[in-house]
């Protein structure tokens, strides 16, 4: 499509991009009455570049292996996220950095600039100059040109994302992350957040960690509180015995501090890939409080 700029100051800008995706969604059945939902998706910007049998493939594998899940006990477990349960905490983080967020009290970041707020595995760019990738244009929904702003560096907070609003504010430039739609006001938003990868396979995570939870799938983002942290999510996978995943696992939540999980992040893999606009890759996060059976 094309999408046009036009200010009342005389600014006049104008792009063309294209975008396209594909789903795929299973219902697999079990033993008796046990049932399994799952699917899985593949973006690109171009058509061309999809690959809709491996989507079918993912999506059924992914649906396979939670079926017939159960709770594992209750206690404190190494969890090994896939690279689209990380992508899923990756948005979560990139919201904190968020100028509109810091400004309303809504980031536990505020005022730590320059601070170790994370790992020291974890490297956090927001890049809206990417070729190709989905989050990509030459300027934001404020006329301003986009640009890439590192988040987190070696775990140490570096910058936030800015409009020109909140950066008049601060006394500071846009970093060309301004957001908005047709109607309302512009707001301030990420766009292509990319997780710096580490050296290890997925299969080598398992092996650090020797027992734990493998997960897939995170539920109830929405439900964390971004002025003190605290989580409480609903997850999917399988539990990991002998550095290798075994059973299915599902019905446990876990929760917690997004404070200590960021700092708790101990081995980032290698397997980096896209979801959507956010490039990110299987992690492990130690020492999480999980509730079960």
């Amino acid at each position: 499509g094309e999408y046009h700029y036009r200010s009342s100051e005389g600014q006049s800008l104008w792009y063309e991009a294209t975008g396209a995706g594909c789903g795929v969604s299973v219902a697999m059945a079990g033993e008796g009455d046990i049932m399994e939902m799952g699917g899985y998706g593949d973006d690109s910007r171009f058509v061309s570049e999809l690959d809709p049998r491996q989507a079918a493939e993912d999506a059924v594998k992914r649906t396979a292996l939670v079926l017939g899940g159960k709770p594992l006990p209750t206690g404190r477990y190494d969890l090994v996220l896939d690279g689209e349960a990380a992508a899923s905490l990756i948005d979560v983080i990139g919201e904190l950095f968020l100028a509109s967020s810091v400004h309303k009290n809504r980031s536990f970041l505020k005022g730590r600039l320059g601070e170790q707020v994370a790992s020291a595995a974890l490297t956090l760019v927001d890049d809206g100059l990417l070729k190709r990738g989905l989050g990509t244009s030459p300027f934001d929904g404020e006329g301003v040109p986009r640009s890439c702003t590192r988040l987190l560096s070696s775990g140490v907070a570096e910058g936030w994302l800015y409009n020109l609003k909140y950066a008049l504010t601060d006394g500071v430039k846009s970093t060309g992350n301004g957001s908005r739609a047709l109607s309302g006001t512009p707001d301030v938003g990420c766009t292509n957040l990319i997780m710096e990868p580490g050296e290890g396979t997925l299969k080598d995570l398992f092996i650090r960690v020797g027992s734990g939870i493998y997960v897939t799938e995170l539920m109830g983002f929405h439900t964390l509180n971004p002025v003190s942290g605290e989580f409480s999510l609903g997850i999917k996978g399988t539990s990991v015995s002998g550095g290798a995943p075994g059973g299915a696992v599902s019905g446990m939540t876990i929760a917690g501090n997004l404070k200590d999980a960021m700092m708790n992040i101990d081995l980032v893999g290698n397997d980096f890939r896209f979801y959507g606009s956010t490039g990110a890759c299987s992690m492990v996060i130690r020492d999480v409080a999980a509730s079960g059976g």
